[in-house]
């Protein structure tokens, strides 16, 4: 009787441990943070009014918005919208439990620099957005820095600046500090297309970032999300730069949309969701952050989530194909 009651305990703890396991592996497996950022335009300029029924249409996309985690949305939005307008969609999204999230260009420009490039703002715009984003009510979580180290060091263009890794995070701290003062605890990250940091060494720059940016600001980069040159040799740099995030603890995520000179709606979902097969062909670890973004006009639609050339499609795509 001892023999079969030590059997019966041994195998409680077992099925314990098993169902245990099972249960973590569910929780690791739903873990991903999903972020739908559409191409807000300005208003007056089409798509806008396409993009505004995401807020009023809860059936065209009931299924997709499950899995949504974060809204991210622009600066010039913040800008140009009305403010009832605005008040709205961050009503709409604390209604569903969808956190708000700004993309932003973090570095502030000067007489010598930066002046009209991406990654730039004026210097005392974050207290001005995010003052707008408390006084209509919306709750700011994240904050996506717009390629600060790409824009500020690697980029070649008119006003480039060329500055060192030490200079960048100076820049951003300021910004940073602002955001912060009014939303103590938003989480700041930042977007880099890694595979387009060529003519210096990336990974010692970026790892040069991640300690420059901590020292200056007190804090790590919350999050890292790689804005993917689909056409470029990608996935072998990829999986360099998962493997220096992992050694620094920060998250990674994948924006995940076409390439880039697409000229149609077809031609948009048709890159997109080939892109989603390439990288998991390759093996390439699964993003913790899984953005699905576009900032050009296709696709021109958001809704229905059924139909395959919506923006909102993508997302339940993504789902069912990770899940074969």
């Amino acid at each position: 009787m001892r023999l079969i009651g030590a059997l019966l305990f041994v195998l409680s703890v077992f099925l314990f441990l098993l169902c245990f396991s099972n249960g973590q592996a569910g929780l690791t497996s739903q873990a991903e943070r999903i972020w739908l950022a559409p191409a807000f335009p300005f208003p007056g300029k089409p798509g806008l009014d396409e993009i505004l029924k995401l807020f009023t249409d809860d059936d065209g996309w009931k299924n997709a918005r499950r899995h949504i985690n974060v809204f991210q949305i622009y600066t010039h939005s913040i800008h140009s919208l009305p403010d009832d307008e605005l008040r709205s969609i961050f009503q709409y999204l604390e209604r569903h439990h969808i956190d708000l999230a700004l993309e932003y260009g973090m570095l502030s420009s000067d007489s010598n620099c930066g002046i009209g490039v991406e990654g730039f703002q004026p210097a005392k715009m974050p207290t001005l957005i995010a003052t707008k984003i408390k006084r209509l009510g919306g709750e700011l979580k994240y904050v996506a820095m717009d390629e600060p180290v790409f824009y500020a060091r690697y980029y070649n263009g008119a006003r480039a600046c060329h500055w060192s890794i030490d200079e960048i995070a100076q820049s951003a701290a300021s910004n940073v500090t602002q955001f912060k003062t009014v939303f103590p605890n938003v989480m700041v990250g930042q977007i880099e297309p890694v595979s387009a940091m060529i003519g210096r060494d990336w990974r010692a720059d970026l790892s040069d970032w991640f300690r420059s940016y901590r020292a200056v600001t007190g804090m790590p980069v919350a999050f890292f999300h790689f804005d993917m040159v689909w056409r470029g040799p990608f996935i072998e740099t990829t999986r360099q730069a998962v493997g220096l995030l992992r050694s620094q603890n920060i998250p990674f995520g994948v924006i995940f949309n076409s390439i880039g000179d697409v000229k149609s709606d077809q031609e948009w979902s048709d890159s997109a969701t080939a892109n989603i097969k390439i990288y998991f062909s390759a093996q390439l670890p699964r993003p913790f952050d899984v953005i699905v973004q576009s900032w050009h006009p296709n696709p021109t639609r958001v809704l229905p989530e059924t139909d395959p050339q919506a923006l909102t499609y993508l997302v339940n795509y993504y789902f069912a194909y990770t899940k074969r």
